[in-house]
């Protein structure tokens, strides 16, 4: 059973924010990935990140959900791009 903070209205912990991310990505390995990713940007007052306590960080629920959004996002582009080039590289060696 996990633990319950006292936080801000409309923020969450960074393991929460992690879950978010990796749900959102799909992602079912590598669990640190983008905790470490997280936590240094809420450190750096990113995701509208501030202490909570005095070790603990707490960030924005609505910042974290666009930032999984984008890197979605990102991830399909990117793989749009390389679909399309590789085809595109097949199609030119196949005609030499």
């Amino acid at each position: 059973m996990s633990r319950t903070y006292h936080l801000d209205h409309g923020y969450i912990t960074i393991p929460t924010a992690s879950k978010i991310v990796h749900n959102t990505l799909g992602i079912i390995q590598d669990e640190q990935s983008h905790y470490l990713k997280i936590l240094s940007g809420a450190k750096k007052g990113w995701f509208e990140g501030k202490m909570h306590g005095r070790r603990m960080f707490q960030v924005r629920k609505d910042e974290i959900i666009k930032y999984a959004e984008e890197l979605k996002r990102n991830e399909t582009y990117n793989l749009f791009t390389y679909e399309t080039v590789s085809i595109h590289s097949e199609h030119v060696l196949m005609s030499n």
